[in-house]
């Protein structure tokens, strides 16, 4: 959070052990898979990093939950935007009712949050349902 990065030995390490676990708990299928979704969903957001509407960090934690959670990307992938926005929403908001400006150039939201809650929510909603 403090440096507002990714480390990739970070996304490295999960990516192995996602790998793993697909292995242990699904076998080569489950592999296949899971990286093609990693690979599906780098492909569907590669253009916003080309805007830098998102980081190269963010794409590959959301790759990586792709390669973790195959059936459930696209779904935590859309929450991870609905929560960020809903966020900067907040943000906004209590910036006005302070009555200070609104929008500060050049600032970001730290995109990993949003994806935290987008997949504790639904792995959650999973487990329940």
């Amino acid at each position: 959070m403090k440096k507002g990065k990714i480390e990739n030995k970070v996304i490295l390490i999960a990516t192995l052990l996602g790998i793993m676990l697909n292995y242990v708990t699904g076998g080569f299928d489950a592999v296949v898979e899971g990286v093609k979704m990693a690979g599906i969903i780098i492909a569907l957001l590669y253009a916003l990093f080309l805007i830098k509407g998102l980081g190269a960090g963010d794409i590959k934690l959301l790759s990586l939950i792709g390669l973790l959670f195959p059936k459930h990307a696209f779904m935590i992938t859309a929450l991870s935007f609905i929560l960020a926005a809903a966020l900067a929403l907040i943000r906004i908001i209590i910036r006005l009712l302070k009555k200070e400006k609104a929008l500060v150039r050049g600032e970001t939201i730290h995109f990993s949050i949003p994806i935290a809650l987008a997949c504790i929510l639904v792995v959650i909603v999973k487990e329940v349902i």
